[in-house]
């Protein structure tokens, strides 16, 4: 079982919800400044070995499609401990004639009083 008890597990998958939702809708009103600082300054993922390059990678993504909806479906947050978690969701995503289904997982991190991503990928 698990030693964290059950009232900071909730609030704490609220947190991460709420900051899941923000960055979705930073991210759909294309505002990149808003949406990289979701992401924690030690991120990396498998193509992405820093924060830095990523944020390169992202930033014309974001700003330079016409319009963009981010929609996330069914996310579930497994409380690894009190400064880490995992969310696995649906990720609906639409630009233009494109339109992505995605289930995405994220590490998230608890830096002082917010949780950033520091990893992002596919499940």
């Amino acid at each position: 079982g698990s030693d964290i008890p059950g009232v900071i597990i909730v609030e704490t998958e609220d947190e991460i919800k709420n900051t899941l939702s923000n960055w979705a809708n930073s991210w759909s009103r294309k505002n990149f400044n808003t949406y990289i600082s979701f992401y924690s300054k030690d991120f990396k993922n498998s193509r992405f070995k820093t924060k830095q390059s990523w944020s390169k990678y992202r930033k014309p993504r974001v700003e330079k499609k016409k319009r963009i909806s981010i929609k996330i479906i069914n996310p579930i947050v497994s409380v690894l401990n009190e400064k880490k978690a995992q969310v696995i969701f649906t990720q609906k995503y639409k630009s233009g004639n494109l339109k992505l289904s995605t289930v995405k997982k994220l590490i998230m991190v608890r830096d002082d009083k917010d949780w950033k991503i520091i990893f992002e990928g596919t499940k």
